[in-house]
């Protein structure tokens, strides 16, 4: 049998058991202790290579950065550059040209200066001699003309005078009237009220007439002072092809007086605006400009809002009076009622001329 241990041996073998086992999870722990060390400063070692990674990428970003904006600078710089050369050579031509206009006003001042007084003069002395105009005469005579075309062109007939404005002008002098000269642009607003207030011209010497005073391009064609109790707006028109006129946007003025002539009659007629529109076609013509002006408005709202070009498209609905149906409504000279508009309007200013 087995020697029975003593309790001391006992005691002894479970102190060597405890220490064993103490001695072990001391070994565990260490190992643990060891491996938590490696894992850290792996950790610190990745860590330190993704913060040197970040950085070179940060440097790199900055770099490329400060690249991108001097290459930016570089052509904002170029840009103006350019901008302002442009804007010297827009500048040096418009220095030239004012300085050219300059030159050339300082030539014409006196030439001009001297016209006007001269004929400022020649009106003084046809007022104290007694001096007398004609216009019914001066119209009778223009249903007498030729063929012309308006604005700066060649004649249709052989004759010496080549616009229908000069050989109007040239009418109106032989009978009386004298080109009056303009020393400043008349206000267009306020010349027009001449038409209902003639009183309102007395500036303007009686027996006198201003040629196109708002330019080539805008009624009337001729401004007739025949005293300060009427004034006649008149304006030429004519033809190389049609047998009627071409009134366009500026549309027909019933108070106006318009010399037609044409080339395929070489013939004249005169006739009031309110001979070829009445008052109530006039009214629907301006009703109906005025809803298409609303209409233009609505549309272009709606093309600015879907504008991804960025062209900035839009609409605009022009006048055009025009004239249709055949000879017998387009035909100036042929229509039923030629005789009669002529006849009106000479009456007219007959009437005007005895009040």
């Amino acid at each position: 049998m087995p020697k029975k241990l003593t309790q001391q041996q006992k005691e002894a073998r479970r102190l060597e058991k405890a220490r064993k086992k103490e001695a072990a999870a001391l070994k565990k722990a260490q190992k643990q202790e060891a491996r938590m060390a490696k894992q850290k400063a792996a950790a610190e070692k990745k860590a330190a290579a993704a913060l040197k990674k970040a950085e070179k990428q940060a440097a790199r970003k900055a770099k490329q950065k400060a690249a991108a904006e001097r290459k930016a600078m570089q052509r904002i710089v170029k840009g103006w550059r350019k901008v302002v050369k442009e804007e010297i050579t827009l500048a040096k031509k418009e220095c030239k040209r004012i300085s050219k206009m300059a030159t050339k006003a300082f030539k014409n001042f006196k030439p001009g200066f001297d016209m006007r007084k001269a004929m400022r003069e020649k009106i003084q002395l046809r007022t104290e001699t007694g001096g007398t105009w004609n216009l019914i005469a001066a119209i009778q005579q223009m249903l007498t003309l030729p063929y012309y075309k308006n604005e700066a062109a060649a004649s249709g007939a052989v004759h010496n005078t080549a616009r229908h404005e000069d050989a109007l002008a040239k009418v109106l002098e032989e009978n009386g009237f004298l080109r009056y000269p303009l020393a400043s642009k008349l206000n267009r607003t306020a010349t027009m009220k001449w038409k209902q207030h003639p009183e309102l011209s007395k500036e303007i010497p009686d027996g006198t007439f201003i040629e196109q005073p708002f330019g080539t391009h805008n009624a009337p064609d001729f401004i007739v002072k025949v005293n300060n109790n009427f004034v006649l707006f008149l304006e030429a028109k004519s033809s190389a092809t049609a047998l009627h006129p071409t009134y366009n946007s500026g549309g027909v003025k019933q108070d106006l007086l318009y010399v037609f002539c044409a080339k395929k009659t070489n013939q004249t007629t005169i006739f009031k605006g309110s001979s070829v529109i009445t008052l109530e076609q006039q009214r629907l013509i301006d009703e109906h400009i005025i809803e298409a002006r609303k209409r233009d408005e609505e549309l272009n709202r709606q093309l600015a809002a879907i504008d991804p070009n960025h062209r900035g498209i839009s609409y605009y609905t022009r006048p055009m009076i025009i004239q249709s149906g055949g000879a017998s409504y387009t035909n100036y000279f042929t229509h039923k009622q030629r005789h009669q508009a002529e006849n009106h309007a000479l009456d007219w200013l007959k009437k005007k001329c005895k009040n």
